[in-house]
């Protein structure tokens, strides 16, 4: 209970109502100053007070001086005396309430291990719920000091179920991984052999890394914390290994792992030991993803960045090198604030030269602004091809990308391909093939893709019909948009002289004697000569190269 207490709130708690006056009647002296204290305390607290020194001082005074006893008999009360005994008695049935026994605490403490303990974490908010639930059935709460030793049983028993039923979803692999954290058996075993082995590795080491946060954006950073993540998921922790729990007891468990020592962790029991390290690799798992996903981004920040400095202070050198602008500048500034209300042809223009000489610097600095964007678009590249490439294979093995908008759907299907290719060599895979191409009509705002752009023959047939007459009908053609010329071709009324070309595994139709089809130029698998294209007639492109 609080010691200081205002006027105002000693005349509405502690004021001894005609009931209250009623009950010490027939009492004298310290006893009668002793019970009307223990009766008022009971009211406010729904307890009795451990000691004397418990009640304050301002109360007493003021009691005292209700019952008409002085202050100082309050010392004289004996709390070891019957006479206290049946004080108290008295007072739980004048408000109901019955002592609390044996039964009634491991009620309690399986009610909070049960109910509490799973959802709350501060031992406080605890004993408070302990002496809420007493008052609310009508049992005299335990003394503070037993309600604490009670709400440490409880947890004691929460958290022995809790590692217990965390270990039984846990394999027995993947124990043995988590005992390999804290003994170091990696390290001291050595780690020769690629794979697993490696990757699991790390001992102390790892467990100290893994607790650790990523470094400054960069390649090395991000190539770090790929590494970490491949070795939190090597451990294979069940997905539903935390499923039916709260996040605030899974987030204190973690906070809780990452603040041991190995050396700590050894003296615990298994079942212990081994739910706080699963709770750290559980955790950190999806904190390392978004660390990652962080530098990633960072990263191409940092990229795009430097190729615009570096590309500005080329710039900058360059037009420095120019002479006559900076004068220029100057003359036209000078003769503008010279005659503010003249016109430009009139007071501009002389001293620039005329206006031929201010559409020239128009046109060089549109010029200098579009040699700008190329310039840090090659920067990019070089930079990209030359360093930041590493970090393109680790990453998408790394992660799982998905998209739910259906404009990016072209970038998902791009990023698939990627995927699909990143252990086959440069000098393989420098090419790919068009029927596996992501199309740009690959979903996106257009909607699906349509039955002609998945055909291994769509792209050819859409080259070879830019001629004035459909290859089909030969009726003239018309202008079309480009989701028109997507759609299902019409039923086939001339079928070509062949059917197949024998330099891609398109079946675009084949004109004059040539048998190689449009796309034949472009493709990545030609080995023989570049043929030459020729128009004839308003007809579509053919084939006229070498055989």
């Amino acid at each position: 209970m609080r010691q200081d207490w205002e006027p105002e709130d000693l005349i509405e708690v502690w004021t001894l109502l005609e009931d209250d006056m009623k009950r010490v009647r027939n009492k004298s002296g310290a006893t009668r100053l002793g019970f009307a204290l223990l009766l008022k305390f009971f009211e406010v607290e729904a307890r009795f007070p451990e000691s004397a020194q418990e009640v304050p001082t301002a109360a007493v005074e003021y009691v005292a001086q209700q019952v008409k006893v002085p202050a100082e008999a309050w010392a004289d009360y004996d709390w070891q005396s019957k006479a206290i005994q049946r004080h108290r008695g008295e007072i739980r049935a004048a408000y109901g309430f019955r002592a609390n026994t044996e039964e009634d605490q491991d009620r309690l403490a399986a009610w909070l291990a049960t109910e509490l303990c799973p959802v709350e974490m501060s031992r406080d908010r605890l004993a408070a719920a302990v002496v809420a639930r007493c008052r609310n059935d009508h049992i005299e709460p335990p003394a503070p000091g037993q309600v604490r030793r009670l709400v440490g049983r409880a947890v004691t028993d929460f958290e022995a179920q809790f590692c217990r039923s965390r270990l039984e979803r846990i394999s027995h692999a993947t124990r043995s991984r988590l005992e390999d954290l804290v003994v170091g058996s990696g390290g001291e075993t050595g780690e020769g052999t690629a794979g697993a082995g490696s990757v699991a590795g790390g001992g102390r080491s790892h467990f100290a890394e893994l607790k650790t946060d990523p470094g400054a954006p960069g390649l090395e950073s991000l190539l770090a914390e790929v590494h970490k993540l491949q070795r939190v998921r090597w451990l294979e922790l069940p997905a539903d290994l935390f499923a039916d729990v709260s996040e605030k007891l899974v987030d204190a468990w973690r906070a809780r792992a990452s603040k041991e020592y190995p050396a700590n962790l050894e003296r615990m029991t298994p079942a212990r030991r081994l739910t706080l390290l699963a709770t750290l690799c559980h955790v950190r798992q999806t904190e390392i993803t978004d660390s990652l996903v962080d530098l990633f981004i960072q990263l191409v920040l940092k990229i795009n960045t430097r190729a615009e400095r570096k590309v500005d202070k080329e710039l900058n050198a360059e037009l420095k090198k120019i002479r006559g602008k900076e004068g220029m500048l100057l003359r036209v500034a000078d003769a503008a604030l010279s005659e503010p209300s003249g016109t430009v042809r009139r007071v501009i223009y002389p001293v620039v030269g005329g206006e031929k000489t201010l559409k020239a610097l128009a046109a060089e600095a549109a010029a200098n602004e579009a040699r700008y964007k190329a310039r840090v678009r090659t920067v990019l590249r070089s930079s990209y091809s030359a360093h930041w490439r590493r970090m393109l294979s680790p990453l998408l093995g790394s992660l799982e990308w998905k998209c739910n908008n259906t404009a990016y759907r072209p970038v998902m299907d791009a990023i698939d391909l990627l995927k699909r290719d990143l252990e086959q060599p440069l000098k393989e895979g420098a090419f790919f093939d068009p029927a596996t191409r992501p199309s740009k009509n690959s979903g996106g705002p257009c909607g699906p893709r349509s039955s002609a752009t998945t055909s291994p023959m769509s792209k050819c047939a859409r080259r070879s019909t830019r001629g004035s007459r459909s290859w089909r009908t030969g009726t003239p053609r018309t202008r079309t948009s480009s989701t028109a010329r997507t759609a299902t071709w019409p039923a086939r009324t001339r079928s070509p002289r062949r059917s197949a070309c024998s330099r891609c595994t398109c079946s675009s139709p084949l004109w004059s004697t040539s048998t190689r089809c449009w796309c034949s130029r472009s493709s990545p698998i030609r080995s023989g000569p570049t043929p030459s294209l020729t128009r004839t007639g308003g007809r579509s492109p053919r084939c006229s190269g070498p055989m």
